[in-house]
């Protein structure tokens, strides 16, 4: 079986957002051999064996960027089905929007992430994942903007 592409992969997310609705972003590197490593996305994960959704949010985010999150909006659900390069892709993914609550932001996996940056919600960079996208759009609806 080969990783990514002959199983279900179930992942979680955050979109990490402040009080002026700028969310972080982060830039993949050239040592990041995934498909996605040149596209600015939100923190995300594979979920653990035991784990809730909640608590992978929380624990991959402090391990990520050494950041306490605290979560504002219900656990949200999408599938990403798709046929890519030729490959067929299914990931099931959960998610969350979060603030945080302690700390300051830390590169924790400079060897996955060139860049970690706040982006005013109305002003992002041209190469944003298509996923991220669209939660972003979804904020946008939650808070009228």
């Amino acid at each position: 079986m080969k990783k990514w592409i002959d199983y279900i992969w179930v992942w979680c997310w955050v979109l990490i957002v402040n009080e002026k609705d700028a969310v972080i972003l982060l830039k993949r590197t050239d040592k990041c051999t995934a498909w996605w490593e040149w596209m600015r996305t939100r923190p995300w994960w594979s979920i653990k064996f035991w784990e809730t959704i909640t608590e992978a949010l929380k624990r991959e985010t402090m391990e990520e960027l050494w950041v306490e999150i605290e979560l504002f909006w219900p656990i949200l659900y999408l599938d990403d089905i798709r046929e890519e390069n030729w490959k067929k892709i299914h990931w099931s993914t959960w998610g969350s929007f979060g603030k945080i609550i302690k700390w300051t932001v830390i590169n924790m996996e400079p060897e996955k992430h060139e860049k970690i940056e706040w982006f005013n919600i109305n002003d992002l960079p041209k190469n944003v994942a298509k996923y991220t996208m669209h939660w972003i759009e979804e904020y946008k609806k939650y808070k009228n903007i």
